[in-house]
C-alpha cells in the first residue's frame, strides 16, 4: 500500500538515497504528524499567551488608573478640606485682627479719658491751690480782724467772730432785741443745709420762731404779713434772704453803732490791748499810777 505522505516540506534524506523512505521513517513521520495535529498549533498558543498577557496588562493598567482616580479624588477632598481650613483660619485671623483693632481703639479711648481726667485733676488742683491761697488770705485777714479791734471794721467781722457774736448778743439782750441777731444766725445756718427734708424742717422752725403771728421771738421786718405757711411747701436756701438783709441793715445802722460805744466793748478793747502789750505794760501802768499818786 502506497502512503501519501502528509509532509509537504522538502524530501527527507534517509539512508543513502534521497526521497526514499523506509517504513521506520514513515512511522516516525506519522507519529510526528499525529502529535502535531493533536497538540495546539504554536501560533494558536502564542495568540492565547498574547491575549492572556494583554488581559493581565489591561487589568494592571485599569487597577492603576482606578488607584490614580481614587488618589486624585482623595487628594481633591483633602485639598477641599485644606482650602476650607485655610479659609476658616484666614477668617479667624481677620476676626482676631478686628478684635485687636477694637481693643486698641478702646485702649486709646481709655488713654484719652485718663488724659482728660488727669487734666481735670490738674485743673482741680490748681483751683484748690487758688482757693487755698484765697482762704489763707482770708484767714490772715480774719485773724487780723478777730478780736475787739476787728469788730470796729464792720458788722460782718463782728458776726464772723464767735466771741464778737457772744458779746453782741449780750448787748442786744439788754436792749431787748436779741431776736434780730438770732434770726440772722438762723438764716445763715439755713443756707448751708443741703438735705431737702432738713431744709423743710428748719424753714418751719424759723417761720414759727421769728416770722409767724404767734412767734415767740418775732422780728420786725417788712413783708412779714405777706409771708404765710404756703411758702414753706417749696423751701429753697435763699427764701429768707430778703428778710435777713433787712435785719442786717437794722442792726448795722442802729444796734451796731451803739454796741461800739458800750462799756462791754470798751472793756474788751482794753483787755485785748493789755494782752498784746504783755504783763510788763500793766506793771508799768501801775507804777505810773503809784508815782502820780505819791507826787
Amino acid at each position: 500500500m502506497e502512503r501519501t505522505p502528509l509532509w509537504r516540506g522538502p524530501p527527507v534524506a534517509t539512508g543513502s538515497c534521497v526521497g526514499e523512505l523506509s517504513e521506520l521513517d514513515w512511522d516516525l513521520i506519522d507519529r510526528a504528524q499525529t502529535a502535531e495535529l493533536s497538540s495546539p498549533h504554536p501560533i494558536v498558543c502564542i495568540s492565547f499567551e498574547l491575549q492572556d498577557g494583554f488581559c493581565r496588562l489591561f487589568t494592571v493598567v485599569s487597577l492603576a488608573i482606578l488607584l490614580c482616580v481614587v488618589r486624585v479624588g482623595a487628594c481633591g477632598i483633602y485639598l477641599a478640606q485644606a482650602a476650607t481650613a485655610i479659609e476658616a483660619h484666614i477668617s479667624w485671623q481677620q476676626g482676631k485682627k478686628g478684635e485687636m483693632a477694637e481693643e486698641k481703639g478702646e485702649m486709646a479711648e481709655e488713654k484719652g479719658e485718663m488724659a482728660e481726667e488727669k487734666g481735670e485733676m490738674a485743673e482741680e488742683k490748681g483751683e484748690m491751690a487758688e482757693e487755698k491761697e484765697i482762704d489763707d488770705g482770708n484767714t490772715s485777714i480774719n485773724n487780723n480782724h478777730r478780736g475787739a479791734s476787728g469788730w470796729t471794721v464792720s458788722l460782718e467781722n463782728l458776726l464772723e467772730d464767735p466771741e464778737g457774736v457772744k458779746q453782741f448778743r449780750e448787748f442786744l439782750k439788754k436792749e431787748f432785741s436779741e431776736e434780730n441777731v438770732l434770726f440772722w444766725l438762723a438764716c445763715e445756718d439755713f443756707k448751708k443745709i443741703q438735705d431737702r427734708k432738713q431744709m423743710h424742717e428748719k424753714a418751719k422752725q424759723i417761720y414759727g420762731t421769728f416770722l409767724s403771728n404767734k412767734a415767740s421771738a418775732q422780728v420786725n421786718v417788712e413783708g412779714q404779713s405777706r409771708m404765710s405757711d404756703t411758702i414753706l411747701e417749696e423751701p429753697h436756701p435763699l427764701m429768707f434772704q430778703k428778710l435777713q438783709d433787712q435785719i442786717f441793715n437794722l442792726m448795722k445802722y442802729d444796734s451796731y453803732s451803739r454796741f461800739l460805744k458800750s462799756e462791754a466793748f470798751l472793756q474788751s478793747t482794753r483787755t485785748e490791748k493789755q494782752h498784746h502789750e504783755g504783763p510788763d505794760a500793766s506793771e508799768k501802768g501801775a507804777k505810773r499810777m503809784s508815782r502820780s499818786f505819791n507826787t
